[in-house]
């Protein structure tokens, strides 16, 4: 069971890098790239996940793999992300999120020396997942942010609130997934035969389900669902050249 979602998330994951490389060209979104590079190290990490029945996941060194490219460098390229998409050529506290998830890389490094094996994983890897959930913290509470100071302007449509509401909701359940990450490493070395490894498993594969649904409807932002959000939207009377904003504009001019 916990394989075929698996397989599932993989190449929903993939479909959704395509359609954010076609947004990002189309509409001359650079930090887009960010993101699109984001999931295609997420779904890369996740073929070499260390689950029981996964026939990549019992390599020598697929705990490594999984590791790196699931965990850190998929909080690299969010720091990346949220600089890019909130601050730009800001100051920001990019330098210290860096510093900070770079230390929990070295940790999580020397606890994969200490590890037995895939299915018995030393307690200090778990520290690539709290390393993770760092950099999703960050960004949510630059998108609570943004949304604060969107929601006092009359000319921002709807939809584009709506975005940074969902970027708040699965960034939490980014930080929960990695909650049952963490559970599953150190109290049963990141097993899913175990009933509670299991559980923190079927946990984080939802959370990361419920993630890749709302990012898609967040980045993508299909046309219906777009218009149906805008369905109360009453714009402001102004100058006729101020009263819609183009989304490179509005993401251009966000500010966490």
């Amino acid at each position: 069971m916990l394989n075929i979602l698996l397989v599932i998330q993989i190449l929903a994951e993939l479909i959704v890098v395509i359609r954010l490389l076609i947004l990002a060209r189309r509409n001359n979104l650079p930090n887009v790239y960010w993101l699109a590079a984001t999931y295609f190290a997420a779904a890369l990490g996740l073929v070499f996940a260390p689950t029981e029945g996964n026939p990549f996941g019992g390599l020598p060194i697929s705990v490594w793999i999984f590791t790196i490219v699931e965990f850190v460098m998929t909080q690299m390229l969010t720091l990346g992300f949220t600089q890019a998409t909130f601050y730009r050529d800001r100051k920001s506290p990019l330098w210290w999120y860096v510093g900070l998830c770079t230390i929990l890389t070295v940790m999580a490094v020397y606890g994969l020396f200490l590890s037995e094996s895939n299915y018995n994983q030393n307690p200090w890897v778990a520290s690539a997942c709290a390393g993770l959930a760092l950099a999703l913290i960050w960004h949510g509470w630059c998108a609570y942010r943004a949304l604060a100071d969107l929601s006092k302007e009359q000319a921002v449509e709807d939809w584009v609130k709506a975005r940074y509401r969902l970027i708040v909701f699965y960034s939490a359940m980014v930080v929960i997934g990695q909650i049952g990450n963490v559970i599953r490493t150190v109290f049963v070395g990141g097993s899913t035969v175990n009933p509670l490894g299991n559980a923190m498993g079927l946990l984080s594969l939802t959370a990361q389900f419920a993630t890749l649904f709302a990012e898609a409807l967040a980045w993508i932002m299909p046309e219906g669902y777009r218009r149906w959000l805008n369905r109360n939207y009453q714009p402001p009377v102004q100058e006729e050249s101020e009263l819609a904003l183009s989304e490179e504009e509005i993401m251009r001019q966000l500010r966490a």
